[in-house]
């Protein structure tokens, strides 16, 4: 069980968290502060947070080294050793924190009392204990199993959701280390934090931002969306207004561009346009970027891929595997299906709501999945469009042209739009922020209210997680069954922090059925053999009649909710034993 790996004492995870971004955050002012002095930057209040982003891609190639010979047992003395180094640092050049570092802190009590009240809002959500279904499924759960078994004998039938992991996942080696589960959220809260301070003159833009639906979503997971969404924008501003002076600075952009591609494999064709925008707007300067590009391939985004062809066969896994010769290839590509039609386009042409679920909720659950109005109307400004070179419009197509449409995939597209946007020219946008970021703090508010006193949760997590994490739930009921042979889960989507080994996620084996009806049965089997399950958990009825099944128990599944105002759906599910296999 996690449990017996991890702190889950509420104040100690607070403290550890804040303790170990701030001395990040004490790293990048120093050394922000020491390259102005030397010339080696052009002093500007934006360059500590690019130093801060620098810290992070040191240690996602520290990480991806490590994994690359397999050395993930002494991960935690690995971060140990440079969280002293950095200390110490920290300690030898404290003279260089220099006035931004009292800014930093109350610049929001002297001028904005209500931006600290959302901020503390955001923060006891960002608090609480992890319980976003992707976060507990993947981007937690892939450096939680590495640290502890490593990739070298890992069954992609069983862990597939490990086929995609980038950046994002490595960089969630930190929470392991530090022996809690939301690192991810204190990282996306406290890149919010910094980047509000940096631009706290531009009010309005700082309050579209707050004011977005998605933002309870992005700072309560572990999903780093919004730790590298906002470094999307940076450097497209930098980009954009041209403000590099040195080649230096040059390569320090180029750098970031790589470091945001690596986030995500998806990330990979929303930076090939911004790269491409960037030569153009420094086309004088043209061979240094390309040769400043490979220099940051090879350190940031070539160890990533080298690691998936060395445990996978395929760097781009779990993309593209025609390319490559895969004796996994069937899980390949179902999970690449899988992840390009997840509540996209490819299925559901018709259906005419997925094109509003970005501009407004269409049902209960979305109510905090969308963009909001702000989008809408900042996208249907043509001559906002044109002044950025129509820069978010080519991110909205390459999202769409994945398969996908979900609100979240065109954060960076919002970004850039509402940070440019003139809201004094059009007032009743203001209006809209303000009753957006209403519906924020209400919802945020109603939230609270219910982890922190109705479920108690700094107290008791077991009762927050049993309403709000649903694989908390079901994983607690079946593990109490103490089934000791290969079961397969038929409404198990995949593998999560809370199962056991011996369970077996039915995700591909739905899919499969879904696109191959014609040889489903064969793939049917062939899983059962090669992963020798014993148990089948669900409704028997969608299974071919030629296996023998022995009803043996009953248990309690609950379903997944979006939100709090959902009511909870519980089902009965039957477990069975494989008797005999009698399929041709």
């Amino acid at each position: 069980m996690i449990y017996n790996y991890i702190n889950i004492n509420f104040f100690t995870n607070i403290l550890i968290n804040l303790i170990i971004l701030g001395i990040f955050f004490g790293n990048s002012l120093i050394i922000s502060n020491i390259l102005e002095k030397k010339n080696i930057l052009v002093k500007r209040e934006i360059n500590w947070i690019i130093i801060f982003y620098f810290i992070f891609i040191f240690y996602c190639f520290l990480f991806n080294f490590l994994l690359l010979f397999d050395c993930h047992k002494c991960l935690f003395l690995i971060v140990y050793f440079f969280i002293l180094i950095q200390i110490i640092f920290n300690l030898f050049f404290f003279r260089h924190f220099k006035i931004n570092y009292y800014k930093f802190f109350f610049f929001l009590i002297k001028k904005e009392k209500f931006l600290i009240f959302i901020s503390l809002i955001l923060f006891l959500i960002v608090a609480l204990p992890i319980s976003d279904a992707d976060s507990i499924a993947s981007h937690f759960y892939f450096p939680f199993y590495v640290s502890n078994h490593g990739l070298s004998n890992l069954n992609v039938d069983q862990y597939f959701e490990f086929l995609s992991f980038a950046n994002s996942e490595i960089l969630l080696f930190f929470s392991v280390s530090l022996k809690n589960t939301n690192f991810g959220a204190y990282l996306n809260f406290f890149s919010l934090m910094i980047f509000l301070y940096i631009f706290r003159k531009k009010k309005y833009f700082i309050f579209g931002l707050l004011s977005l639906p998605l933002i309870i979503f992005f700072i309560s997971t572990q999903k780093l969306q919004l730790f590298f969404g906002l470094l999307y924008l940076i450097i497209f501003i930098i980009i954009h207004e041209k403000i590099i002076k040195n080649k230096i600075e040059l390569f320090i952009l180029t750098s970031l561009i790589c470091f945001y591609s690596s986030g995500k494999l998806s990330y990979i064709l929303l930076a090939i346009p911004l790269y491409f925008y960037f030569i153009y707007q420094y086309r004088s300067y043209f061979k240094d970027i390309i040769l400043y590009g490979v220099i940051s391939f090879i350190f940031i985004l070539f160890p990533i891929f080298l690691v998936k062809y060395l445990y996978f066969k395929n760097p781009f896994a779990p993309f593209l595997d025609f390319l490559f010769y895969n004796p996994s290839r069937n899980t390949f590509d179902l999970l690449s299906y899988s992840l390009r039609s997840s509540e996209g386009w490819l299925n559901n042409l018709s259906n005419y709501k997925i094109y509003i679920k970005p501009f407004f909720p269409t049902s209960l659950s979305e109510l905090s999945n969308g963009l909001g109005l702000l989008f809408f109307f900042s996208l249907i400004n043509f001559n906002l469009l044109k002044k950025l070179n129509y820069f978010p419009i080519i991110i909205i197509v390459i999202v769409i042209s994945t398969g996908q449409i979900l609100p979240r995939y065109y954060y960076e597209s919002f970004l850039i739009l509402i940070y440019y946007y003139n809201f004094l020219k059009k007032k009743f946008l203001v209006y809209i922020s303000n009753l957006q970021l209403s519906f924020v703090l209400i919802f945020s508010i109603i939230f609270i209210y219910f982890s922190y006193f109705e479920h108690n949760v700094v107290f008791n997590q077991s009762s927050f997680l049993k309403k709000n994490a649903f694989h908390y739930y079901n994983m607690n009921n079946l593990n109490n069954k103490k089934i000791q042979e290969n079961i397969l889960i038929l409404n198990l989507d995949r593998m999560n922090i809370f199962s056991q080994n011996n369970y077996f996620p039915a995700r591909l084996i739905n899919l499969k059925k879904e696109i191959d009806v014609k040889n489903f049965e064969n793939y049917l089997i062939d899983y059962i053999k090669l992963n020798k399950i014993s148990y089948i958990i669900g409704n028997k009825n969608s299974l071919p009649s030629c296996i023998n099944l022995k009803k043996i128990d009953e248990i309690e599944f609950k379903s997944a909710k979006r939100n709090l105002f959902i009511n909870e759906n519980f089902s009965k599910q039957s477990i069975y034993q494989i008797k005999k296999i009698n399929c041709g």
